[in-house]
Order: structure tokens, then sequence, then C-alpha cells
């Protein structure tokens, strides 16, 4: 079979690192394979397919088929080569990457619709965007969390919806000013967390607490960072290096703090 160049580089690189274990007495080709084996089961129950982890950790179909199944007239494999196993168990599955029927916790779920309904959405309006569930099935899930599993569909609407509006006050033509703040009222008896006061990055965990403290939106630092930068005579470009985003992201901060932050402030000025 005739290799690519790339193929060949990465085989001379296999053979230096082997030889260089080798002479360091660390050279461990295969390793126990129960470990790795109960990591794909644990994620396809979770309904995360063999397919999709072969996807994202470069080991084949057919080598996870071995290791659960076996092949005939063999046993499932006892030991799996060092690099597959460690690829397997390095992969922990993203929302995104789950099936839309796949069960997954449904805590971050829960907080974001309470959250949610801190600024006055109702599960009503809320549902028009999420429509996999009912209304009420919305509401059951804010209210009660008792819930310990949704679909991922549910959820990634869920998140989806929460992304987007969660940093903005509700629209009044969307619903009613009296009605908002009566869902508002509501959250407030229940000890419901403003979405200020959750870190997005731990939002889903369990484990996670809300902060004592309300931060400013991400969003708003940027977009006050970027203006006073440009003030300094920085560039866009200059300015998204600084900050750790790219400049996509930069001006998509800037925008909708534009479109809040200073609206708002002019709005105020006029009355």
């Amino acid at each position: 079979m005739t290799r690519t160049a790339a193929q060949r580089a990465a085989k001379a690189h296999n053979q230096r690192r082997m030889r260089r274990l080798m002479a360091y007495g660390q050279w461990a080709p295969m390793v126990d394979a129960e470990p790795a084996r109960q990591h794909v089961i644990r994620l396809q129950r979770r309904g995360v397919a063999l397919h999709v982890q072969s996807a994202n950790t470069g080991v084949p179909v057919t080598t996870l088929c071995a290791l659960l199944y076996g092949k005939a007239p063999y046993p499932p494999s006892k030991r799996i080569r060092t690099e597959s196993a460690a690829a397997l168990l390095a992969f922990e599955p993203t929302l995104d990457d789950c099936p839309a029927g796949a069960r997954v916790d449904a805590t971050g779920s829960i907080r974001r619709l309470r959250a949610l309904a801190t600024l006055g959405w109702t599960t009503q309006a809320i549902s028009v965007h999420v429509t996999c569930v009912s209304a009420k099935t919305l509401e059951q899930l804010g209210r009660a969390g008792r819930a310990s599993k949704v679909t991922a569909q549910l959820a990634r609407e869920i998140r989806d919806f929460y992304a987007k509006t969660s940093h903005l006050p509700v629209p009044a033509d969307v619903i009613t000013p009296w009605i908002a703040e009566r869902r508002r009222n509501h959250a407030a008896r229940q000890g419901w967390v403003k979405p200020a006061l959750w870190d997005d990055d731990s939002i889903d965990d369990p484990a996670a607490e809300p902060s004592v403290v309300e931060r400013t939106p991400r969003y708003i630092a940027l977009g006050e960072d970027c203006l006073e930068l440009e003030r300094l005579g920085h560039s866009r470009q200059q300015i998204a290096e600084r900050l750790g985003v790219t400049r996509d992201g930069l001006q998509r901060a800037l925008s909708l703090y534009r479109k809040t932050v200073l609206a708002s402030s002019d709005m105020r000025k006029a009355a």
C-alpha cells in the first residue's frame, strides 16, 4: 500500500518515540482494556453512539466493537493500545455531541428557566422558542425542579434561548409589563437566582453555587474596555488581542453594548 508523506512522517515519529521509550524502559504499547471499556459503556448509556465516540477520539469503530463485543471467535479485548485507551478516557462529550433523545442532567435547564423568570420571562413566552415540549412541561420543570434528566434536545433549546436573552430586558411587545413584573415577583419569592449571578461555565454543574455579588456581564466589560482603548488610539485588532477575544467576538460584544447600555443611557437623558 502506498503511504502519503504525512503517513510516512507519522510512522517515523512513532518509531523514534518507541525506541526512545524502550531505551528508558518505559515502553508500554498495551494496557488493561477494562477502564476504557467501562468508559465507552458509560457514554453509550448516556446516548453517545460508538460512531460519535470514534469520530471524537480517532479510535476506529471496529476497535470499539472488539473492545465491547469481541470478534468471533475471540472474546472482548483484554488489552488495548495505550494511545487508544488514553484517547477514549480523555473524551467527555458536550451537550452538542449527544443525540436529541439522549437523557442528560437537568440541573442547567432548571437553573436557566428560573433565571429567565427573574427577568420576567413566562414559560408560555419561552415555549414559542423552546418548541420540543409544551409550556406546561416547561413550567413544571422550572417550578418543581424535580426532574433529574431531560432530553438533550430540550437542554440545547433552553440553553440557546437563554444565551440569546439572559442579558437583555424582556421586550414589552412580547410580554405585557405587568405580567413580567408578576413573574419577577414570583421568582423573587422563590429565591431564584438572576442570570448575572451564574457563571456560564458552571451553571450546568450540580455542585456549582451562584455568586454572592452580581457580576458585570462580559459584553458590558468588553464594550467599556474597547471604547476606552479606542480613545487611546488602539485599533480593533490590537484591542481584541489585548482583551483575549477574537475580533468578531469583540465586535458582537460592542454591538450588544451599544444596543443595550448606551441606548438605555440616551433614553434616560431624553426623559
